[in-house]
Parts: structure tokens; sequence; C-alpha cells
């Protein structure tokens, strides 16, 4: 999808290549990548390849070419793997309201009770407890008690999911379409700069 979408808006693809989850030297592939050119690079991927792939570029003739990443590499760990290699790149996320009281609230509830915050587990975590509370709510509404057993009707559940309408999450006001796909954010770019992501576009308002 990405290829297209880029291709569609007049840019060229001089290389479209996969990796291996797992694996820990890029080099080959990159060297591929190298024989192109390529003013910018883009990994759909997550954190522990990227820091790789943003390190090792730089060994094989790269280095000029900007490392652009998405959610799956959006985290301080990114960063700390990739030590100076990451300053400059490029990571997309879905933007979380700022100065929210609801998310303010559960990050003070999480802290307390487990002692860490919960970003240090992974970005996502707002929106993992959003999908927790929309499939939860769904349940309620649609879960019957049949002889002292608790029943979820499967159909009832995936249309109860779907007419979920203006819930407010964590991660903003969510409504879910007739497929199920369920979203509230923007997208934000972020970049690495002096160690930390800074957002850079849009700007903040």
């Amino acid at each position: 999808m990405f290829k297209e979408t880029f291709e569609g808006f007049g840019g060229e693809v001089t290389d479209y290549e996969g990796i291996t989850v797992g694996e820990k030297d890029f080099r080959a592939t990159l060297t591929k990548i190298s024989a192109h050119q390529p003013e910018a690079i883009y990994f759909g991927g997550f954190q522990a390849e990227a820091a790789l792939l943003v390190s090792q570029k730089n060994e094989v003739g790269l280095e000029s070419a900007i490392f652009f990443t998405d959610d799956g590499a959006f985290s301080d760990q990114y960063i700390e793997a990739a030590g100076g290699a990451a300053e400059g790149s490029y990571a997309t996320f879905a933007d979380l309201p700022a100065g929210s009281p609801e998310l303010e609230a559960f990050r003070a509830r999480y802290k307390e009770k487990y002692g860490v915050e919960p970003s240090e587990l992974g970005p996502f975590h707002a929106h993992a407890y959003d999908a927790t509370m929309v499939l939860l709510n769904a349940i309620e509404k649609v879960a019957v008690d049949q002889d002292g057993t608790l029943l979820v009707p499967r159909k009832a559940l995936a249309e109860a999911v779907r007419a979920t309408k203006d819930y407010q999450g964590l991660s903003g006001t969510i409504t879910c379409d007739e497929k199920g796909d369920c979203g509230s954010a923007n997208i934000i770019i972020y970049q690495v700069q002096n160690g930390e992501w800074v957002r850079v576009f849009p700007p903040e308002s």
C-alpha cells in the first residue's frame, strides 16, 4: 500500500526489499539499495530491526539517505539501540490528546500500581486500553446468562463493536464503522533531535 500511494503522489521507488525479523545483519540488502542512491529509506517494522537498519545503512554508503519508519519503531528503545545513528530519523505515530485528564489519570494510576510509566512498555498503551474497553463494553451489552454460564454471541458481539460511537477513550473520541475499524487519532510525524523524539508535522497549534 505504501509503494502504490507514494508513487501515486509522484514519488519514485528505486527498490522494494523485504527482511527477516530477528536477523542482525542487513548490510547485503542495504548494499543492494545503495546502488541506486535513494534520497530516503522507508522501513515499516519494529524497533529492533529499525535500529539495526539505521545504523548499518551508514556503513554501505547511505549516510545521506533519510531514514523514515513507522509507529512500530516509535520508542525510546529505538533511540537507545541505534545511538547516534538515530539522529535525524523520522517516525509516524497516532497522536494522543495533549493534556487529556483521562490520559493523565490513567498514567498516574498505572504508575502507582505497577511502579513504571505505561509508555515504558511500548507506545500503544493508550490504544490497547481503549481497544480492551470497547470490547468489554460490547460484551456487557450482548452477554447472556444461560443457567449460570455467561455466553457471548459472536455475531451480536461483532455488531456491538461496530456500533460503538463517540466513546471517550484515552486516545480520543472513538467511533467504529461497519467493518469494525475504530479510530480517533491523527497521524503525526516525529524526528529524533538531540536524542529525543520531537514533533515536526503538523506543528503544535
